[in-house]
């Protein structure tokens, strides 16, 4: 009984930091992690769209403070203890003022996991794609200026890009 309560609410995914990348784990192997090496027990997690993710303290607590203050103000303003429109005025809405506009904590922390996957994926290119994506994308050439260098048509420097981007997406399973 005591295992299928567990598998019904454990996450699809699991990532755990180990040398500062962020690699996948089922949450079986979180478990067993946790049964042979006391120090997992201490490890902070948050969830994401069915996953867990391990962070470090700071992050922790930027997360569930917005959370909790987003849990909070929709407490409040179902309850009619607040009302956004009572903030209302000439200038801007009771709502710009009480929604937090600053950057959604799970969009940060999903970036940081696209890129570190990112990194790892455009190593398993070849040489020559690589050349390619880190002229155009880190170094900022445009395809004109890299065809030139690589002595062929911008047009072939247009097409070897999206036949690269479109392998990195499906690496990616975008």
């Amino acid at each position: 009984m005591e295992v299928t309560a567990v598998k019904k609410y454990a996450p699809r995914k699991v990532f755990i930091l180990e040398n500062n990348e962020y690699i996948e784990i089922s949450y079986e192997e979180l478990c067993y992690r946790e049964e042979i090496d006391p120090s997992y027990k201490d490890k902070l997690f948050i969830p994401l769209h069915g996953m867990i993710m391990e962070v470090d303290e700071a992050a922790y607590r930027d997360f569930y403070r917005a959370k909790d203050r987003d849990e909070y103000l929709t407490w409040r303003t179902r309850h009619k203890d607040i009302s956004y429109s009572q903030f209302d005025d000439d200038e801007c809405s009771g709502e710009d003022m009480l929604v937090d506009q600053g950057e959604d904590f799970v969009d940060r922390i999903m970036l940081k996991m696209m890129v570190d996957k990112l990194r790892l994926i455009i190593d398993m290119l070849s040489p020559k794609e690589q050349e390619l994506i880190r002229a155009l994308y880190f170094k900022g050439k445009t395809e004109r200026e890299y065809a030139k260098e690589c002595g062929v048509s911008q047009v072939a420097i247009h097409k070897r890009k999206n036949r690269i981007l479109a392998k990195l997406k499906i690496f990616l399973g975008i």
